[in-house]
């Protein structure tokens, strides 16, 4: 998802989402990928370490609810079997 300005995308991820209570991370799109999203509830989630590259995203932080470490992996891999 490459979107010209920060402030354009958190208007995107609000209108997907519904409101406010969110957090995100993406990696840009590179070529024709898209690019990668990953959007979680604030409320729910508390993100503590995050590592966004051209194919994934992984972010590791606590779920509150059962206060267990989670991690959440966003991978895009081609249908090309080289790339």
């Amino acid at each position: 998802m490459e979107i010209a300005g920060l402030g354009e995308t958190v208007e995107l991820i609000r209108k997907i989402w519904g409101n406010d209570g969110f957090d995100f991370k993406y990696a840009a799109a590179v070529e024709r990928s898209g690019g990668l999203l990953t959007i979680w509830d604030k409320g729910s989630f508390v993100a503590e370490v995050d590592l966004c590259e051209r194919r994934f995203v992984v972010v590791v932080g606590k779920w509150v609810a059962e206060e267990k470490e989670v991690t959440l992996v966003n991978v895009y891999a081609p249908n090309n079997f080289t790339e």
